[in-house]
């Protein structure tokens, strides 16, 4: 996914609340820019730290900034939590992601029972159900989520398994890493001990879990490779 215009540079005053962040630009204009992040952004919310915004010309937002990236140790990582639908799309509709080829069409947003889940797919083999999660919290060399408590995920995760268990219908977890410096990928259950309960069930009834790792750039933001997934992390 490429980023047209391209993202402006600044430094960050301070995350304010949840959904906002205050900005200084290199250009010298200080703005509020929305955050598309509810997660606690880790490592990422330091006064001073090097930042990246997108503007959203002729809108009517009451922020037409969004923040898309900060720099951590020399690092691009992705802060918006729309970006993993966009860039998992665009990956499948290529057809270079080698765990889901062989589908044709990808429809967005779909509700199975009381939750919405990102993707269903369909093609020539199994129809196929798709969650898609974004990753940026970093330990070692080991991308991990989530980075605070999510009960709407574990939801999503509940979800999969009943596809799986009770109707046999294929069903995947994707975690969309937003930083290129990760060899493998984990869940931290030591932030949310019943995302990685849910997740160790999902997985024990079929649910297939998946981890990839992105390119991430002021220019664009694309799925570069899969990374091994490991066992939940407790401590």
């Amino acid at each position: 996914m490429q980023f047209s215009p391209h993202l402006k540079p600044g430094r960050l005053l301070k995350r304010v609340k949840r959904f906002m962040a205050e900005i200084l630009l290199d250009s010298g204009e200080e703005i509020i820019a929305h955050c598309a992040n509810t997660g606690a952004m880790t490592g990422l919310t330091n006064p001073g730290v090097r930042v990246w915004v997108s503007l959203h010309s002729g809108t009517t937002r009451k922020f037409p900034y969004t923040w898309q990236m900060a720099e951590e140790e020399g690092i691009w990582v992705g802060t918006d939590t729309s970006i993993p639908e966009k860039v998992f799309r665009e990956s499948f509709e290529k057809n270079q992601l080698v765990d889901f080829q062989g589908y044709t069409e990808l429809k967005g947003q779909v509700t199975v029972g009381s939750s919405r889940l990102d993707f269903h797919a369909k093609g020539m083999q199994k129809e196929c159900y798709i969650e898609v999660k974004n990753a940026h919290l970093k330990r070692g060399h080991t991308a991990v989520f989530p980075d605070t408590i999510t009960t709407r995920g574990t939801r999503h995760l509940q979800a999969l398994t009943a596809l799986v268990q009770e109707k046999g219908i294929r069903a995947a977890c994707v975690h969309v890493i937003q930083r290129q410096d990760c060899h493998d990928f984990r869940i931290a259950g030591d932030i949310d001990l019943d995302y990685a309960k849910a997740f160790e069930k999902a997985r024990h009834y079929g649910v297939e879990c998946f981890a990839y790792r992105c390119l991430v750039s002021p220019q664009e933001i694309i799925i570069e490779k899969s990374i091994p997934v490991l066992e939940p992390s407790y401590a």
